[in-house]
């Protein structure tokens, strides 16, 4: 058995943000509604606004209609273009690839597309195995679709639903403070020994010396984005 890490894709791997954003300004725009700026809109998705907040409007058929026209819009082929990796995160994957068990997680939904995304920034050759949860419980479906047995596990994302799927699962939690969340909605989420918070993904050293005790370790300026 091997160590191994599992990851989140959007917001960990991938710079998501400008698809986040081309999908929201689409479909407000197609509601007949005034869209933010990028760097708002980007501010309250990483604020963890819910979208009633938003579109600034709780009308339950407007929510419908914008969430439906998501779903059909997000992970389309012209959609997914605008993502890139973060910066030094194929590098960093691949300096992983012979020193453990790579699987990659996500929430998306179609798989075969993911594949093709993968292809075309030459990361799918980077994952021991793919696994997409279609939307549903997150630690539940990747327990369930796992191929793999492990003397270790690091969960590394960058949202609550990571946290919450890496502790279900026993792992230590790493998250990513640059991507879908910020640091501070991250720390909001609660202390617990098991889960650090780091500014990247190159931060993280999924196999290295373990946490002393169960404890990451000590937090840096940097980690919580004040250097």
């Amino acid at each position: 058995m091997k160590p191994l890490c599992i990851l989140d894709l959007d917001g960990t791997l991938l710079d998501c943000s400008r698809r986040h954003y081309q999908c929201y300004h689409d479909i407000v725009t197609e509601l007949g509604r005034r869209p933010w700026s990028y760097s708002d809109y980007w501010r309250m998705k990483r604020e963890a606004r819910p979208t009633s907040r938003i579109l600034d409007n709780s009308d339950h058929a407007l929510l419908k209609a914008y969430n439906h026209r998501w779903l059909e819009s997000i992970e389309s082929p012209e959609m997914l273009r605008l993502d890139q990796p973060f910066p030094g995160v194929v590098d960093k994957l691949r300096e992983w690839k012979g020193q453990g068990l790579l699987v990659l997680a996500t929430m998306r939904r179609q798989r075969g597309v993911l594949r093709e995304q993968l292809a075309s920034l030459e990361m799918l050759g980077l994952f021991d195995q793919l696994i997409v949860v279609h939307g549903r419980d997150k630690a539940a479906s990747t327990r369930d679709k796992l191929a793999f047995n492990y003397i270790s596990l690091t969960w590394i994302g960058d949202t609550e639903i990571d946290r919450q799927a890496g502790l279900a699962m026993g792992a230590r939690v790493c998250l990513v403070s640059n991507g879908i969340r910020d640091a501070k909605y991250l720390r909001m989420l609660g202390s617990d020994k098991r889960v650090a918070v780091y500014p990247d993904l190159t931060a993280i050293d999924p196999f290295g010396t373990p946490w002393e005790d169960g404890e990451p370790p000590e937090p840096t300026l940097m980690q919580y984005g004040l250097a």
